[in-house]
């Protein structure tokens, strides 16, 4: 079941990974990394569905941090359909305005997020 991402962001991350990384190279890979979490960019979550060309690409990052131990968090979440590609996907936390704006604190998340799936608001 997909998580808030706050869940993800705990004390005990030290390490979180970007992709796509930044326009520098990394020097190691995610194995000699072992980062506590991996985000995916909003670029490969926007629109993402159905026959998507970008599907195998976030699916074998997914799977890969995965096999490695490493948690997964999608970005830029902004619709129900981009919500439940990336949960049928096994991403572990997302983030996004249809999950929630916004705030200067914690609020939830959106009537509409909890609705698809009551059981993130544990």
């Amino acid at each position: 079941m997909l998580s808030p991402v706050r869940r993800c962001y705990g004390r005990e991350n030290k390490l979180i990974l970007s992709f796509p990384p930044a326009p520098e190279p990394l020097d190691a890979s995610p194995a000699e990394l072992r980062p506590d979490l991996v985000k995916l960019d909003r670029g490969l979550i926007r629109d993402l569905q159905g026959d998507d060309p970008r599907l195998p690409l976030v699916t074998a990052l997914i799977r890969y941090a995965h096999d490695l131990g490493i948690r997964v968090v999608a970005e830029g979440i902004e619709t129900e359909a981009e919500l439940r590609t990336v949960a049928e996907l096994g991403v572990d936390c997302g983030q996004g305005y249809f999950l929630g704006r916004p705030a200067a604190g914690l609020t939830g998340l959106s009537r509409e997020a909890a609705a698809l799936w009551p059981g993130l608001t544990r």
